[in-house]
C-alpha cells in the first residue's frame, strides 16, 4: 500500500511545479499590474503584475476601457488611451493558452491631461514683462518639469495665510522658493495665469529633510488645488499637504483594513496620517490614509437625562461595649 501512494504523492508534486503561472491563477477573475507594452492591432496588453510572472491580456472588440479619474469615478476611454506604465485592473477569465481574456479593462494611473486648468509647484525663477499687459513671468518647477508662466495685469495675486484666508498680493511680493498654486491654461508651450496663490514662502523654516511622513487633524482643505492644511500632532506650526492625481487615498476600517477613498471624502477634524517628502516649507503626499474620521453628533437626537446622583445617607456605625477588666 505504501509503495502506491508514494508514487502517486511525487506524481502530484511534479504537476504542481511544471503547471503555469496562468492556470495556477485560473480561478481568479482580474489581473492587476503595470503595462509594459501594447499591440493596438492584435490587442493584446503586456502587463507585469504585482506579483508572479508577466502576463498577456487579450483584449476585443466588447472589451469595455475606462481610466480613473483624479477626484473619483471612471471615465470610458479606448485602448488607444492606454499607455505603457499605466496600472491597470483587467476584469475576466484566464484561457486555455495562458492569456487573460478581458472584458473591462480600467486604468488605475490618473494623469491629468496636460491642458488641465492649474499647475503647482516651486518657484525657480522671476522674469520681467513686456510693459504693458504682460507684467511678468514664473518658472514654476512642477512635478512633471519645469513650466513657463505668463502673469498679466488682471491676474489675481494672493498669499495663504492662517487656515486658508487669502491676502491680496503684488507681482514684486513673488519671490523664488515660494510654492505656488496657478489657476489658469495653456497658451501652447506657456500657462497663461488668471490666479496665483502662493501656498507657503520659500524663506519660512523647512521642517527637517529626512522626515517622511506627517500626522495630524485637518483644519483646512482646498479640493480645487488639492491641499491639506492639518495641525501637526508634534506641535508648532501647521503643515499645508499637497496632492496630486496620483496621491492615494485610503481610510482605515474598524476591522483593521484599508478602504480606497478620494480627496472629496475627507472632512475638516480627520485625523490623517500623511507619507511622502517635503518640497521646501509644503510637504507632498504621495499616499494620505484616515486613521480616525471625525463625526458630528446627530443633530436634534433626544438623549436621555442623566441619572441624578445617589443620595448621600450617614452610615450607622455600631457600637461595641467591650468588657472592663
Amino acid at each position: 500500500m505504501k509503495r502506491t501512494i508514494f508514487p502517486v504523492f511525487l506524481a502530484l508534486v511534479l504537476l504542481a511545479a511544471v503547471v503555469s503561472p496562468a492556470a495556477a491563477h485560473r480561478g481568479q477573475n482580474r489581473l492587476v499590474g503595470e503595462i509594459t507594452g501594447l499591440d493596438a492591432a492584435a490587442g493584446t496588453i503586456a502587463v507585469q503584475p504585482r506579483y508572479g510572472d508577466p502576463a498577456t491580456v487579450q483584449t476585443d472588440s466588447d472589451t469595455e476601457f475606462y481610466r480613473k479619474v483624479c477626484h473619483g469615478g471612471l471615465e470610458a476611454i479606448t485602448f488607444a488611451d492606454l499607455l505603457v506604465g499605466d496600472q491597470i485592473k483587467a476584469v475576466g477569465s484566464w484561457g486555455d493558452d495562458g492569456d487573460f481574456n478581458a472584458s473591462q479593462v480600467i486604468a488605475l494611473t490618473c494623469t491629468p491631461p496636460r491642458n488641465d486648468d492649474h499647475i503647482s509647484g516651486v518657484i525657480s525663477a522671476i522674469g520681467s514683462g513686456d510693459g504693458s499687459n504682460l507684467i511678468g513671468t514664473l518658472t514654476v518647477q512642477s512635478r512633471d518639469g519645469d513650466v513657463q508662466v505668463q502673469v498679466f495685469a488682471d491676474t489675481q495675486l494672493y498669499r495663504r495665510i492662517h487656515h486658508g484666508n487669502l491676502e491680496e498680493i503684488t507681482f514684486d511680493d513673488l519671490a523664488v522658493g515660494d510654492h505656488v498654486n496657478v489657476q489658469g491654461a495653456w497658451n501652447g508651450a506657456l500657462f497663461d495665469a488668471s490666479q496665483v496663490i502662493v501656498m507657503s514662502s520659500g524663506g519660512s523654516g523647512s521642517p527637517p529633510p529626512h522626515e517622511q511622513h506627517v500626522t495630524g487633524d485637518i483644519t483646512a482643505l482646498d479640493s480645487g488645488a488639492g491641499t491639506i492644511e492639518i495641525q501637526s500632532r508634534h506641535g508648532g506650526d501647521s503643515v499645508l499637504i499637497q496632492t496630486f492625481a496620483d496621491t492615494e487615498f485610503y481610510r482605515k476600517s474598524s476591522g483593521g483594513g484599508m478602504e480606497e477613498i478620494t480627496f472629496d471624502d475627507l472632512e475638516i477634524g480627520d485625523q490623517i496620517k500623511a507619507f511622502g517628502s517635503w518640497n521646501d516649507a509644503v510637504f507632498e503626499a504621495s499616499r494620505v490614509i484616515v486613521t480616525s474620521h471625525h463625526q458630528e453628533p446627530p443633530s436634534g437626537l433626544d438623549l436621555p437625562p442623566a441619572m441624578p446622583p445617589a443620595p448621600k445617607f450617614p452610615i450607622a456605625r455600631p457600637h461595641i461595649s467591650l468588657p472592663h477588666r
